[in-house]
């Protein structure tokens, strides 16, 4: 017998009902071999016991309400004679009632159906019926031939029956339920005992009537309170409501989300073959015939709204269900869960993907049926099943299973067999098999990687865990737990609490860290019950019980699945190495834990390879492919396809950390399918290169003279791959062999192999780019169906909905059938129109970010001689070439900096250029305004000035510039060596400076008197093209005196030319127009500044060319631009407003239309009078600033300079002659 710590018997104990944890009573149970009583104490219970229940003294149930159809024929005995009956107890059935204590919960008297042509049931089909003696011995058949309600089930075949009509019952939603009866409640709670279908309850052997069994009711409670509430709040389960409770030995739960029908059936499956073959234990001390009645079956489903109707018509079809029973609310309290409780006789069976009513089980199932109201994950579902059932029930051993694994025959009985032969096992686990459907699924590499990587855990690692006492992990899927090493101790600290603070670790206030870590809280769990304080549990594995699951035979839902695996393994791991330390807490023997330190130490190690995996593949595929390249091995072919590999590897490795940040596998499936076959390849490769240089170097040891076997282990690259070979796949076969599980060696090595790639890289960097996902990958809960509520009256009564006949209830179940009597429809996943849009944005930036990347590393790549292209250069001049190729991109780059800054910088002053000669947009209002009348619109006079920004301007913009550049160039010159060369030194340069612009002061005013005489089309050229010869000249230059005398005779003639143009602009342009015109070209001077050293620069790389020196090509090369713009400006400049074209040419490039020049000759007048009404107005002081009209005689001796004088000194310009909105 396997250890427990019930406390004295029930029926004995005062508090028969309260979960005893002491070890010191073990009446009812034999203590398991070893030292049990040192692993609890009693004051490790952190609750009290249950608040007694009234119970008859008889082999009654306690008092509670229920429903029934009474007083109708048929109705399974419940008519007259039962209250004829009512003081006769029944001691052949264990689970029966007082119906004469709450009579008047069943019915209101009198009683009668109405019946009409249109019912689907003929109540009178049913007969009348005697009743048969009670039973008393167990071994008597409850029903004979001539039993009313129908065949023997002991002997008959199970059988469909057809309404008296012949009609077959419609599957459609039944809506005869319309009488509603009033319900004393139970403690406090909604508890109904509700009656069983009769077509269901006559397959199955039941208790005569008018005897009540745990056959012919199902029994519902509506829990309103939180799990761990549920003791409190004085639930129960039917299990205590005995006469004499029940001891429950195995407490099965079944966790469920969303599963179909055939999952389902398949686990359910399983679990009733284990149930039956420990009744086949007839010698055992715990099972026998009637095992059944100490194992319950926990079914728990997350969501009311989540659960397939499929499978919930299954549930139905067993007896455990029953629609439209349910409430939302209870007294003002919402529902939190709906739990039904029913001992099926009915066994399933699955004819290929259908689930079937096989008829009558060997066995009866006491199973509970937990429909939680809302969608709150798996470990809420473990808390309904630790907290609030396995409290009432107080079992001994807990197995969990997840919906769709399926358990083996007798998996379950192995498991509890652990526990019963080692005292001290808190907890164990099975094999976890890939369901392989005949071999079917090996097709599909990935289930066959899957495969070979489950086989590889059973084989090694979980056994090798197990012989020290921890496994890091217990799989949810099938595992099982002594329940009292669940508990926590009187503080409510322990193993419950650590793990089912998981529950809490998913919101707001949950570190990342902690969030993480619970996505494996059965990690968690494990390492709890190891450290338990002062008790010395241990984890056992359990080779030969075995539970077949599926696995993902699709990509995206791999890597999902695989994202929660990794992520929660890996921070759980980190959690139990940092927090070693508590195994000294517990009161396991000195060498058990220095075993256990062992352990922690090599799940470190695992750890830290863990960690680095991506870079210990890549670099042993590095090196190997490398050692391709060699002379000896495959040279420049394998140089080639090492860089070439090597840069995909790269890529495809980038292309993985891009769609794990911003794609969803689902919606990537071709990006991550394409990276899958890469990997593939890459891993081919890879392993030719390990047997290729392995054979090479066993080939290089034989042809050597004197070749011992001792000689293969001095080549250093030969042993280092032997024993890495050694020591993984030969191992990998031996250890095979000897657990007598070698097949998947045969079947799947070879896709694990190539898919080793993948695990290490693409699962990786997915679960590590996705760490702030601590979703477990369910959706958010969807509102279900509302439904009633049942509303305490005075004397402590509910109104509930109860079938009008057993017509209702047999229609009710046979629709329940309906639902999957037929093939399930194909699942074809729908996406919505949103996530395929979302879907399709994240493919194209992913793929614009990924072009971007491989482009970027391209280039580095290439200058660097990065990524493996120095393998195919070994010379010496390698490093030069790297530094030539270097400094010539530094060059490219720097100079590629410069000239798109300059070009910028052009655009921004050609902008402001356009912008200072765009039209005013209120220059004609201003005009519609004016008292002068114009025989032309304001378009007309915009076109004719835009001709003047076009011809006069630029010409004028042009020589600014040259003449900047001609003063300027001594700079340049003198950096190429032009001081020393003439023998000069900085003060004769800038005495130099000095006496040019001594020139320009002295001959200034005399400029302006010659303009006047000749006009500006001819002296302006004239200026331009003196100032450029005499700087073109500079190049005869041999000493100091020749360098002042040149110095000064430009300054000379560039003395006029700044006046000259102003002089020029004032004739053409209007008051309000000027500014900008005068702004604009002096921006030739800032040109000509900033232009002056970016030439000379350049120029000066002429330095020796046709024997001149680089400061010669200066002045030669700027003197000879600039006497072409003096040539440029004679042919072009037109001479003034009156006569609008060029001195030498009849025609200019911009012509002046005859329209044009009329506007032109007007604009001088209007400006004329103008300027005489403001000459009248204007005091002497103030127009001592001003410009006078451009046709003015200059007179050097007025008070009232003209435009021109007082532009004198290039200072004193602009004149202050500006107003708002001037262009």
């Amino acid at each position: 017998m396997s250890y427990n710590r019930l406390g004295e018997s029930y029926g004995e104990d005062d508090h028969s009902h309260s979960p005893m944890m002491n070890p010191h009573q073990m009446n009812n149970r034999s203590p398991s071999p070893g030292r049990p009583l040192n692993a609890y104490q009693l004051s490790d219970v952190s609750y009290g016991p249950q608040e007694r229940l009234h119970m008859p003294s008889s082999d009654l149930l306690a008092e509670q309400p229920t429903y029934s159809v009474e007083r109708l024929p048929n109705s399974y005995g419940h008519n007259e004679a039962y209250e004829q009956h009512h003081q006769q107890s029944y001691p052949g059935y264990e689970y029966s009632v007082d119906p004469e204590a709450h009579h008047d919960a069943y019915y209101t008297q009198p009683y009668q159906p109405t019946v009409t042509p249109h019912d689907d049931y003929d109540l009178g089909q049913y007969p009348e019926h005697q009743h048969q003696p009670s039973y008393s011995d167990d071994r008597i058949p409850m029903l004979q031939q001539d039993n009313p309600f129908g065949p023997d089930p002991y002997s008959d075949e199970y059988q469909v029956e057809e309404p008296a009509d012949g009609h077959t019952p419609s599957p459609a939603p039944i809506r005869r339920w319309k009488t509603v009866k009033e319900v004393q409640l139970f403690n406090g709670n909604l508890v109904l005992d509700c009656p069983i279908a009769p077509k269901l309850l006559n397959q199955v052997p039941h208790a005569e009537p008018p005897g009540r069994d745990e056959f012919t009711h199902m029994r519902y409670s509506a829990a309103t309170c939180d799990p761990n509430d549920f003791f409190e709040e004085r639930f129960t389960l039917r299990q205590k409501l005995f006469a004499k409770p029940r001891h429950t030995e195995l407490f099965i739960v079944v966790t469920m989300y969303n599963e179909d029908d055939f999952l389902f059936a398949r686990t359910l499956i399983g679990v009733f073959k284990n149930i039956e073959h420990m009744c086949s234990r007839t010698h055992s001390k715990t099972w026998g015939k009637d095992a059944w009645k100490k194992i319950v079956v926990c079914v728990i489903s997350d969501g009311r709204a989540k659960i397939n109707p499929r499978t919930r018509a299954v549930l139905a079809a067993l007896g455990v269900y029953q629609d439209g029973i349910a409430k939302q609310q209870v007294n003002g309290k919402d529902v939190t869960a709906h739990i039904y409780e029913y001992t099926t006789q009915i066994a399933l069976e699955l004819k290929g993907t259908q689930v079937q009513i096989k008829g009558r089980s060997a066995v009866p199932v006491q199973m509970i049926f937990c429909l939680k109201e809302k969608n709150q994950k798996k470990i809420n579902s473990h808390r309904w099943f630790f907290q609030a059932f396995g409290r009432v029930l107080d079992p001994n051993i807990c197995v969990l299973l997840d919906a769709g694994t399926k358990p083996g025959k007798d998996s379950i009985y192995r498991l509890w067999k652990a526990f019963d032969v080692e005292p001290m096992c808190g907890g164990a686990c099975g094999e976890i098999k890939v369901m392989l459907s005949h071999g079917k699924k090996l097709l599909n590499p990935l289930v066959a990687g899957q495969n070979f990587e489950y086989k590889l855990s059973n084989i090694l690692d979980k056994p090798m865990e197990s012989a020290f006492g921890f496994i890091s992990v217990l799989p949810g899927a099938f595992s099982a737990y002594r329940f009292v090493a669940l508990q926590n101790d009187k503080n409510g600290q322990g193993p419950l609490e650590r793990y089912f603070l998981g529950e809490k670790m998913h919101g707001a206030n949950a570190g990342i860290f902690t969030a993480n870590m619970y996505l494996a809280e059965d990690r968690i769990l494990c390492f709890e019950i190891v450290t338990k304080r002062n008790c010395r549990w241990l984890l056992q594995y359990v080779k030969s019980s075995t539970g077949e699951t599926d696995v993902p035979d699709q990509m995206a839902e791999f890597i999902l699945q695989r994202r929660r695996w990794l992520n929660g393994s890996f921070f759980a791991a980190v959690y139990a190495i940092a927090h070693f330390y508590q195994i000294w807490r517990s009161d396991h023997s000195a060498v058990r834990k220095f075993a256990l330190l062992i352990e922690f130490f090599y799940q470190t190690i695992n750890m830290l390879f863990a960690w680095f995996g991506i870079g210990n593949f890549f670099l042993v595929f590095h090196i190997l492919t490398t050692y391709l390249g060699q002379k000896d091995l495959l040279s420049t072919t394998g140089k080639v396809l090492g860089v070439v590999f090597e840069w995909l590897y790269l890529a495809t490795l980038v292309t993985c950390f891009v769609l794990a940040l911003g794609n969803r596998p689902g919606g990537s499936n071709k990006f991550y399918m394409t990276m899958v076959y890469f990997w593939i390849g890459i891993m081919i490769y890879l392993a030719f290169a390990c047997i290729f240089v392995t054979v090479k170097s066993i080939q290089t040891e034989v042809q050597q003279d004197g070749f011992t076997f001792t000689d293969l282990f001095t080549n250093s690259t030969f042993f280092t791959i032997i024993v890495s070979l050694g020591s993984t796949y030969v191992m990998w076969f031996v250890a095979s062999i000897i657990f007598l599980d070698p097949w998947h060696m045969f079947t799947s090595f070879i896709q694990y192999i190539l898919l080793t790639p993948t695990y290490i890289n693409v699962l990786n960097i997915y679960a590590f780019c996705n760490t702030h996902d601590i979703t477990w990958g369910t959706k958010g809960d969807d509102k279900a169906e509302k439904l009633p509520s049942a509303n305490l009256k005075p004397g402590g009564k509910v109104d509930v909905d109860i079938p009008q006949d057993d017509g209702d209830l047999n229609a009710q179940y046979d629709s329940e059938l309906a639902k999957f009597a037929s093939k399930p429809p194909k699942e074809v996943q729908v996406i919505s129109e949103e996530e395929r849009q979302a879907d399709y944005y994240k493919g194209f930036r992913s793929a614009v970010v990924l072009a971007w990347v491989f482009c970027n590393f391209a280039l580095g790549a290439v200058v660097l001689s990065a990524a493996g292209l120095d393998r195919f250069d070994q010379s010496d001049s390698t490093s030069q070439d790297s530094n030539k190729r270097s400094t010539i991109y530094m060059a490219v780059v720097l100079w590629s900096v410069a000239g798109l800054s300059i070009f910028k910088f052009i655009g921004a002053l050609w902008y402001l250029v356009v912008r200072m000669i765009k039209p005013d947009p209120n220059y004609s209002e201003r005009e519609s305004n004016s008292d002068t009348e114009t025989l032309w619109s304001a378009v007309s006079e915009q076109k004719t000035r835009r001709k003047i920004d076009l011809s006069v301007l630029p010409l004028l913009l042009l020589g600014m510039t040259v003449f900047q550049l001609d003063r300027m160039n001594i700079a340049s010159a003198l950096t190429g060596g032009f001081g020393k060369d003439i023998h000069i030194d900085q003060s004769t340069v800038n005495l130099g400076n000095q006496l040019m612009f001594l020139g320009i002061i002295v001959l200034e005013i005399p400029s302006n008197l010659i303009l006047q005489k000749i006009g500006p089309d001819k002296w302006i050229p004239a200026q331009v093209l003196a100032f450029g010869t005499i700087a073109t000249f500079q190049i005869f230059l041999r000493n100091r005196t020749g360098f002042l005398v040149v110095r000064s005779l430009l300054g000379l003639a560039e003395a006029g030319y700044i006046p000259a143009s102003l002089y020029t602009l004032s004739t053409w342009y209007e008051k309000t127009e000027l500014a900008k015109r005068v702004g604009i070209f002096f921006f030739g001077m800032f040109g000509g500044n900033a232009m002056s050293p970016l030439l000379g620069a350049g120029i000066l790389k002429l330095d020796g060319k046709h024997g001149l020196k680089g400061w010669q090509w200066i002045f030669l090369i700027e003197g000879i631009f600039t006497i072409t713009t003096a040539i440029l400006i004679l042919l072009l400049l037109p001479q003034s407003p009156s006569n609008p074209r060029p001195y030498l040419l009849k025609r200019g490039v911009i012509s002046f239309s005859p329209e044009d020049r009329d506007i032109l000759l007007t604009r001088t007048s209007r400006r004329e009078g103008e300027s005489e009404s403001e000459s009248e107005i204007e005091s002497e002081s103030e127009t001592a600033s001003k410009t006078t009209l451009p046709r003015q005689h200059i007179n050097p001796t007025s008070k009232k300079p003209s435009s021109t004088t007082a532009a004198g000194p290039i200072s004193s310009w602009p004149p202050a002659s500006s107003q708002p909105g001037v262009h």
